[in-house]
């Protein structure tokens, strides 16, 4: 016996389905940008990062814009100490939280027909990618 070959729109589907776990996991990561030439040591995990939302009086060095987006999780906190994590590896004090952003995207909308009843079922996707950002700081020394 011969094994059936998959219809078309089962392979398609499942093409899309790869693509779509490729894309996610692409998605799913942390972003910094330097804003300086100058190179600090990170911090170990446990030291702490101050957060601001606007900028403090004590005089600082901005060392990097850092981001997180993540369709996996809506949970603040976590988007938060990702970005901690972020200005602590590029050996900043502090960060001036600029907020969290969602988008929202629809991914196309595919049919497949049941050759036996005719019944043809449509599937449509969204997802959301939820975000957040802010500068890492340093603290100048006098």
């Amino acid at each position: 016996m011969t094994p059936l070959a998959s219809p078309p729109s089962a392979r398609i589907l499942a093409q899309a389905a790869l693509a779509s776990v490729i894309l996610i996991s692409l998605l799913a990561c942390g972003q910094t940008t330097r804003l300086t030439d100058n190179v600090y040591p990170a911090y170990p995990e446990d030291h702490p990062i101050e957060v601001f939302t606007v900028r403090p009086e004590r005089a600082f060095i901005e060392v990097a814009i850092v981001n997180e987006s993540s369709e996996f999780t809506a949970n603040r906190q976590k988007l938060l100490a990702s970005l901690k994590r972020q200005a602590r590896e590029v050996g900043a004090d502090a960060i001036i939280f600029s907020g969290f952003g969602a988008k929202t995207t629809s991914g196309p909308t595919t049919a497949s027909t049941n050759p036996v009843t005719g019944v043809t079922t449509y599937n449509s996707s969204t997802s959301t990618i939820n975000s957040a950002e802010a500068l890492a700081i340093r603290w100048v020394t006098p």
